[in-house]
């Protein structure tokens, strides 16, 4: 059976050598085995809606009005990756047409709002006119890249793919369109899948079809 199909409740699946975790967000409510977040009241699940008939769910993550009014998610620690373990992450995401102060989406090793060891992708309307590929570390700092991809309100596939400790890939639909090298800012800590939206004034949305990850077992 394919792992999707076996995974699509948001399980995780273990072999022999692999891990790997996926969440269409079919339940009513996000797994609180797999997540954290910031705010229940800004999960809004829209499963069968008018919107999105063709998906199992999709779950939309809003923030609050007003500066700080920030919702993120992150997988629980339990279920980590690491670039070591090559992991891969993938989200098939929509930023709504409200811009947000920010987006961001990756892989983290904590809450997204203190995270200092991260890869993400990132985009602050008003500040960045594309995508930004980003990897942080504490001691190394950040070091980004900027796509030729300009944020727009249809759906996409976000990948990021760790080859090895001196080179992540970063996809959109499929499409490489960016590579960071720096071996200082490339993370070497345990890290779990995250989304994280923010907005100073309007509330604005960012709406999630699945998340899947993978990697090599210790």
């Amino acid at each position: 059976m394919p792992i999707r199909e076996l995974s699509k409740w948001g399980r995780q699946i273990r072999s022999k050598d692999r891990v790997y975790l996926f969440d269409d967000f079919s339940c009513l409510y996000p797994d609180r085995a797999l997540w954290n977040s910031s705010s229940e009241s800004r999960f809004d699940h829209q499963v069968n809606s008018n919107a999105f008939p063709w998906a199992y769910g999709v779950e939309r993550y809003s923030s609050a009005s007003g500066v700080g009014g920030g919702c993120f998610a992150n997988i629980t620690s339990s279920f980590a990756f690491s670039v070591a373990k090559h992991a891969t992450v993938k989200w098939r995401m929509l930023v709504g047409t409200a811009a947000p102060t920010w987006v961001r989406v990756g892989l983290s090793d904590s809450s997204p709002a203190t995270m200092t060891n991260y890869i993400c992708f990132l985009f602050q309307p008003g500040t960045d006119s594309h995508w930004i590929c980003a990897s942080s570390t504490t001691a190394g700092g950040a070091v980004t890249y900027t796509t030729s991809i300009t944020p727009d309100t249809s759906w996409h596939v976000f990948d990021i793919i760790c080859t090895s400790s001196s080179d992540i890939r970063y996809l959109i639909d499929n499409t490489e369109v960016g590579v960071i090298s720096t071996t200082a800012s490339i993370p070497t800590v345990n890290m779990m899948p995250f989304v994280w939206i923010n907005q100073a004034g309007t509330v604005s949305y960012v709406y999630v079809d699945y998340v899947e990850a993978y990697g090599e077992r210790d």
